[in-house]
């Protein structure tokens, strides 16, 4: 009847809050096991790259003396060889280079958040004014200096910090266009002048990026209007129009995929390059890591290969990590299901579900918030500080034993733990050590109204526990309930 009532089951939030109490173990043996796998790989790999160079590869790939018993022919043609396999590696890692820096532009630019479906703009049409005395070339000079100036963006560092944004993903998005035209006002040659009209456009993700930073660009041109006005040529500028609004920007949406497309393209090369190299390391007779490697290496600093050790390293310390905290819960949760000893009251009055739970003695060693947490979580803590959990608990034995004269307390816990509950319920009760330890405890147990059975954490066993059981039933004794400390 008892091995049909024990059972093994799995309270599985009982369980996931072992594994939080038990973090810190986790943790230590994860960092532990990615230090030995991330360790053992960026170790061999050194090594690797060490032997390579040390070894007959790197007499193949040395152009600059012939192997024994190598024919002129054939060192011209391993010299030949050698330098294309050089050119392909420089030509990958300068591939390499664009690809990371296309990444970080498309991570950073403005243009590349724009939506060019709802795309800002701001565009200013300013009137550039020169008189007839001005008109004989002057008027492109002065018009292509403003078109330059603008364009430079070197008026825009206030706003590239205030939006720690890199001046050149602002100045990208600025265009200025320009037309000149000669009016004549009369006939009179005296009344006749030079007028330009210079657009300038800024585009964005937003109306008010867009015009502040022409409001930034027409303050700069003011500032500049004065300088050359009064060192190179007298003209006036003057604000016509202005307008910001919202557009489908085609052209805009075209610079986006370009960007984005580039990367297939830079990769396709690499690849191309790298099947070329498959060839080449194949004519030569080495392979092509051995390739990489040589050519990657500065003889005064053999560790920066560029199959970097440290790459492989990090990659094999996660695997490490995954693999120890995959171990420790393995390991955990064996125990919980099989542990000869319950570690949590969750797991007892699991496994013997047909006990009546009276109460749980909190944990008296000193925690954090966090673990505190956990055990309020599992049933092994209150709010309630010890003096009135004790209180609690006391009250609802004494109302549980009500009339009865005579209660025992024994239990596979530790015999002077036992009697240091009783005493601090202040009830009037007998305790006894476990029978496995004071057998003769047996004798006398009938003469007792109720049992209540007191159970350790990390102490009691279950199996004895479950014998414990039996014996007090054989004996037609009541057990009233068990008190996990």
């Amino acid at each position: 009847m008892y091995q049909n009532r024990e059972q093994n089951s799995i309270n599985f939030t009982d369980l996931l809050f072992l594994f939080l109490k038990k973090i810190v173990i986790v943790l230590l043996v994860g960092f532990f096991t990615a230090g030995i796998f991330g360790g053992y790989k960026y170790y061999s790999g050194i090594k690797s790259s060490i032997n390579i160079l040390s070894s007959n590869v790197s007499n193949i790939l040395d152009t600059s003396i012939k192997l024994p018993g190598e024919s002129d022919s054939s060192y011209k043609e391993r010299v030949l060889n050698v330098n294309h396999a050089n050119d392909l590696v420089n030509s990958i890692s300068v591939l390499n280079n664009q690809i990371d820096n296309n990444r970080k532009y498309v991570a950073n630019s403005v243009l590349m958040k724009i939506d060019s479906e709802n795309e800002a703009f701001t565009t200013t049409n300013l009137v550039v004014s020169l008189d007839k005395n001005y008109s004989n070339g002057d008027d492109l000079a002065i018009i292509s200096t403003y078109r330059q100036y603008i364009l430079s963006g070197v008026y825009l560092s206030s706003i590239s910090e205030e939006r720690d944004i890199d001046q050149a993903y602002i100045t990208e998005l600025i265009n200025v266009s320009y037309e000149v035209s000669s009016i004549t006002v009369l006939d009179n040659r005296e009344d006749s002048g030079v007028s330009c009209i210079v657009t300038i456009t800024v585009i964005g993700p937003t109306t008010e990026f867009t015009n502040c930073v022409m409001d930034s660009i027409l303050e700069s041109v003011e500032n500049k209007h004065k300088e050359l006005d009064s060192s190179i040529v007298s003209h006036t500028v003057t604000t016509a129009s202005r307008q910001c609004a919202y557009i489908v920007d085609n052209t805009t949406r075209d610079r986006q995929y370009n960007f984005n497309n580039r990367f297939e393209v830079l990769q396709a090369q690499i690849n191309n390059y790298d099947q070329s190299l498959d060839t080449v390391a194949a004519k030569l007779g080495v392979s092509k890591t051995n390739i990489y490697s040589y050519f990657a290496l500065d003889d005064s600093d053999i560790i920066n290969a560029t199959i970097s050790p440290t790459k492989s390293a990090l990659k094999y310390s996660i695997v490490g990590f995954v693999f120890g905290v995959f171990c420790v819960l393995l390991v955990i949760s064996l125990n919980y299901i099989f542990g000869s000893k319950f570690s949590t009251q969750g797991k007892f009055f699991t496994r013997f579900y047909w006990i009546n739970k009276i109460g749980v003695i909190k944990p008296n060693n000193k925690k954090s918030k966090f673990f505190s947490l956990i055990d309020r979580k599992t049933g092994d803590d209150d709010f309630l500080s010890d003096e009135k959990s004790i209180k609690l608990l006391s009250n609802n034995v004494k109302n549980i034993i009500g009339d009865m004269n005579a209660v025992l307390f024994t239990g596979t816990a530790d015999v002077s733990k036992i009697e240091e509950l009783v005493k601090k319920l202040e009830i009037k009760a007998s305790v006894k050590p476990s029978f496995y330890s004071d057998p003769a405890g047996l004798e006398d147990i009938a003469k007792y109204d109720g049992v209540i059975i007191v159970e350790q954490r990390n102490y009691s066993r279950c199996n004895l526990v479950l014998e414990e059981i039996k014996l007090i039933e054989n004996s037609k004794t009541q057990i009233i309930g068990a008190i996990v400390i």
